[in-house]
């Protein structure tokens, strides 16, 4: 009982990573031309009581259907992790303190380039060892619980192709009632958090309700699912599916509500 109450009170000090924040945003964008660079510095804070020691790595990130996947760096076709330098890999911040991670992005002079690139900091702690045994010689049992934060950077390199595909198209029935979802992939060159939203028509042609799905970051290739929930009856009814990234293009898609896959 002795070894397994040391264990869980050191996984309970190993814990205090959670109490570090990201005060530089946990997504940052950069606009950086060809052949130029820029720096910044990721802002970690510790609000809690006792110094911690973070570990800083770059990843390539992915979504599909807003499930996330990581990648060596450097492998992903938009990758920036080659373009980045960040020479702090392991830190410490002290209680109420704030440490820097300083990194520059040079972006190669090379044509072609265009639209959005970006990679992933992981910050993750660097835990002490755990005990190995109790002082009355009883088996050691070993809990670890590692806490770990992601800053996506991401680096705009100059305009590039818009494009958005709705797939997939279903309606969800609840205890809430109908659900329209759908994927939503981004199939141009710029990561962008686009205005998803939807307007209802029914069979006479009149609006019958605009139901908004957010603003969400959509990466090129990547794809998340849209869930949007609807009063009007699926009967006779349309959703206009509109996806605006604020730009000259606005892309849509028409979808005949009582014409869709049902599921609960």
């Amino acid at each position: 009982m002795r070894g397994l109450l040391l264990a869980l009170l050191w996984a309970v000090a190993s814990g205090a990573a959670a109490q570090i924040h990201v005060r530089s945003g946990l997504i940052v964008p950069t606009e950086v031309a060809p052949g130029a660079e820029d720096e910044a510095a990721i802002e970690l804070f510790n609000a809690g009581t006792e110094a911690v020691q973070m570990r800083v790595y770059l990843q390539d990130l992915a979504f599909d259907r807003g499930r996330p996947s990581y990648g060596a760096p450097g492998t992903a076709p938009r990758s920036n992790a080659g373009w980045l330098s960040m020479p702090a890999t392991v830190l410490t911040v002290l209680p109420g303190q704030t440490a820097l991670v300083p990194y520059t992005t040079r972006v190669p002079d090379e044509p072609g380039l265009a639209g959005s690139y970006w990679s992933v900091a992981l910050i993750e702690e660097v835990l002490p060892e755990a005990p190995s045994a109790t002082d009355d010689g009883q088996r050691q049992v070993r809990i670890r619980r590692r806490s770990r934060l992601g800053v996506q950077l991401i680096t705009h390199v100059g305009p590039g192709e818009l494009g958005f595909e709705v797939r997939d198209e279903a309606v969800v029935t609840g205890a809430e009632g109908d659900v329209l979802t759908f994927t939503l992939a981004n199939t141009g060159e710029m990561a962008l958090g686009p205005e998803v939203l939807a307007e209802v028509y029914g069979p006479d042609g009149a609006l019958a309700e605009t139901v908004a799905g957010g603003r969400p970051i959509l990466y090129p290739g990547s794809s998340i699912t849209v869930r949007l929930p609807l009063t009007a009856p699926r009967a006779g009814h349309t959703a206009l599916v509109i996806i605006d990234p604020g730009a000259d293009d606005v892309f849509g898609k028409e979808i005949a509500l009582d014409g869709l896959p049902s599921g609960g």
